[in-house]
């Protein structure tokens, strides 16, 4: 375990050296909001920091990092708090560093779709500023629109757009390295580059890929250059539901291969019920009134463009004797809460008021893998007594043949034999589908564990990185990387 050696510093030693950074109002040490900081939903143990430091520019992000190194004191990022997979939440004692004042869009360039942003800029307040300019953002499925734009694309964290558009939204970036160095990628590093980000005057952002899903181990990203995509006048949802995720499933290959819709959803009744419930008090019946399997497509464009999509779509679903629809028996206004959703997502704020809390497991994997999956799911539910029908699971088609999936799982957090209950099989469960195949590309709290005792060669070769950017070991210690 790390600790601080408190004998040779003391905490009004600590709370003085970073208000001379920030500010004395910038210096969080009031128990009760400490506290706030200290957990989320995850399974990750809850820890309360010494201290929370926000500050407002790179260069007060730098000093705080050089005056964590000189005193060896650990430092946990933190940009909204909305990830909900424990990332934010200290491993070791330490001081967190909020990020959230640093909220400043600084450019926005139409011609090559993109914009530059600090870590503290929300999907909200983005998506409200590209609209603007007719444009908009690309946002997640699990996340609220309070989450932190650069935050989820810097941890992969999954998009609706994904189907279209990729798991990478990050162009270039600039952040402060583990021992205080300034490093930024691709154009960004290229003074002479008048625009946040120019495709073709290079270099490019590769050196990105190091940083991805890193939880804040490496460094703390400061600015980034992200995509925006375009703002179209006609927007429309349809539905596909079966019985069987089979016949789904068939109809998803041919959509990609046809590259129909901008977003492309799979969902069972009850995470569509989740979704689409107005109060929580509805999910039951709703998830009882929906077909056990709804793929959801979402086409964009001109009216014309909309128009040809929408006929190879239906021509797809009716070769396989399906029924194209555009909205779902018996619920109102279906269309409009999902167009909602993807432009201001609620995500987990809105998904788990059905119990009070909600835990997601995530992995990458091939559709032909997915039936044994959920009959393994249900396997483990059935033992630990946690009803199936009450398993959410959601498919987005990243590649043909290539899928993000994942299971939630509603408990209630006031229940301690349930919240035991659901830790054991969402670690049991984590365990064994590692075991079937699933990859985990951003494993979280115990789960990281499973996923890197696997991988001896990767996980050395990324702890010497970390020698390297992070000598003294500040950054989110034990996070990943056991010291």
């Amino acid at each position: 375990m790390w600790v601080i050696d408190m004998e040779s510093i003391s905490l009004e030693f600590l709370q003085e050296g970073f208000s001379n950074i920030v500010g004395v109002e910038d210096v969080i040490s009031d128990p009760h909001t400490l506290e706030k900081y200290s957990k989320d939903q995850s399974f990750v143990p809850p820890r309360k920091p010494l201290l929370v430091v926000r500050p407002e520019t790179m260069t007060e992000v730098q000093e705080i990092v050089k005056m964590a190194n000189r005193y060896k004191v650990p430092l946990t990022p933190y940009s909204s708090g909305k990830n909900n997979q424990g990332t934010t939440i200290p491993f070791a004692t330490g001081v967190i560093i909020d990020l959230s004042k640093m909220d400043r869009v600084s450019e926005i360039d139409m011609e090559n779709r993109n914009v530059a942003i600090e870590p503290g800029v929300t999907f909200a307040q983005l998506q409200k500023e590209a609209k603007k300019h007719d444009l908009r953002v690309l946002t997640p499925i699990e996340l609220p629109s309070s989450a932190s734009v650069i935050a989820t694309y810097i941890e992969l964290c999954p998009l609706y757009s994904w189907p279209k558009y990729g798991t990478e939204n990050m162009l270039t970036m600039e952040l402060v390295l583990g021992n205080g160095d300034i490093l930024r990628t691709g154009s960004s590093a290229t003074p002479i580059i008048d625009k946040p980000y120019d495709p073709v005057a290079g270099p490019y952002g590769f050196l990105n890929k190091i940083w991805f899903g890193s939880q804040g181990t490496l460094g703390i990203v400061t600015r980034g250059i992200v995509k925006l995509k375009t703002l179209h006048d006609t927007n429309k949802v349809f539905f596909v539901s079966s019985d069987k995720i089979d016949n789904i499933l068939r109809v998803v290959k041919d959509i990609k291969r046809a590259r129909i819709g901008e977003e492309i959803f799979l969902a069972n009744n009850m995470e569509l019920a989740l979704l689409l419930a107005e109060n929580p008090s509805d999910v039951i019946e709703l998830r009882k009134a929906l077909e056990p399997w709804t793929l959801v497509v979402i086409i964009r464009g001109f009216n014309e463009e909309v128009e040809f999509q929408e006929k190879d779509l239906g021509d797809i679903v009716a070769k396989y004797n399906m029924k194209l629809r555009d909205e779902i028996k018996g619920i109102e206004s279906a269309n409009k809460i999902i167009l909602n959703e993807i432009e201001f997502p609620h995500g987990w704020e809105k998904t788990s008021q059905f119990k009070g809390a909600r835990n997601v497991i995530p992995f990458i994997t091939t559709t032909e893998t997915i039936q044994e999956f959920n009959n393994l799911a249900y396997r483990l539910a059935d033992k630990y007594d946690y009803p199936s029908e009450n398993i959410g699971c959601f498919m987005l088609p990243v590649e043909l043949g290539r899928v993000h999936y994942q299971y939630s799982f509603a408990r209630d957090p006031g229940d301690p034999n349930e919240t035991q209950k659901v830790k054991e099989l969402f670690y049991e469960l984590c365990d064994l589908l590692i075991k079937q195949g699933a990859f985990f590309s951003r494993p979280y709290g115990d789960c990281a564990r499973l996923v890197y005792s696997r991988t001896p060669n990767y996980y050395s070769f990324i702890k010497e990185l970390k020698k390297i950017v992070d000598p003294e070991y500040i950054m989110n210690p034990n996070k990943i990387f056991v010291i």
